[in-house]
């Protein structure tokens, strides 16, 4: 099936599943950035409704994945409005704030007015420098000292695909180069070669960046020492993105 007739099956497939009550959904992941594989890759969403009241959402998510299943959606959110801005707000989680309000974070299946008039909000109120920062060093210890170790080095957060490894790294090194963007310029984007652009690493550091671009785009298992090094980068940038943020 190609990716807009997905997109089309999971737009009716919400809106007929909540009906008025549907405020936005939002694709992201490689459906949004160009890397898709139809049968290989998952297409990743997030869903809001405006009165999440009577709903609960692990089992909403749940069962929309499984009423889903043959487009292979993931969803990562499904939540109300307001409890989505609290969320962010809460957690002061960029990850999600740069998908739902950043440039080119995510591709809008669906939207109302209430859910645009709060990604306005979300860019015209941003987080702090210090929300930002407090959200690395928590990522930092759950990520590269945490699920990215496996006895001692690194290893795999999930074991269902051979190069989730280099995924995870990826996410890691592109969320860091997206922080460090927007402390350079105070603009919230998501697009890689935009913010590796505005990072200002070194011409080693910036091809490094590039080869695990790369190495994700084409779905490539990582060696052993090309994970060390890669896993030393990612430290590397979290520690210059600190440094320049204290």
């Amino acid at each position: 099936m190609a990716l807009n007739e997905s997109f089309d099956r999971i737009r009716r497939h919400l809106q007929q599943r909540y009906r008025d009550n549907l405020a936005g959904a939002l694709v992201l992941g490689s459906s949004n950035t160009g890397h898709y594989a139809e049968g290989v890759s998952d297409i990743n969403g997030m869903v809001f409704v405006t009165d999440g009241k009577d709903l609960d959402f692990d089992d909403e998510a749940q069962e929309l994945m499984a009423g889903l299943q043959e487009v292979r959606f993931q969803t990562q959110y499904v939540n109300s409005l307001q409890g989505i801005q609290d969320y962010i707000r809460r957690r002061h989680s960029f990850a999600t704030w740069v998908v739902i309000a950043g440039e080119e974070g995510s591709n809008t299946l669906h939207t109302t007015p209430e859910f645009e008039r709060i990604r306005v909000d979300l860019r015209q109120n941003p987080l702090t420098d210090t929300e930002v920062r407090k959200h690395l060093e928590k990522k930092r210890r759950y990520e590269l000292e945490g699920y990215f170790l496996k006895e001692g080095r690194p290893g795999q957060k999930y074991g269902d695909r051979p190069y989730r490894e280099t995924q995870n790294l990826l996410f890691y090194v592109r969320r860091g180069l997206q922080i460090l963007n927007f402390f350079r310029t105070g603009e919230l984007v998501f697009d890689f070669d935009r913010c590796l652009e505005n990072s200002e690493l070194s011409a080693g550091e910036g091809a490094k960046a590039r080869a695990l671009y790369q190495a994700y785009a084409d779905r490539r298992v990582l060696d052993g020492n090309e994970t060390r090094d890669y896993y030393d980068f990612a430290e590397r940038l979290t520690n210059k993105i600190l440094a320049g943020a204290a």
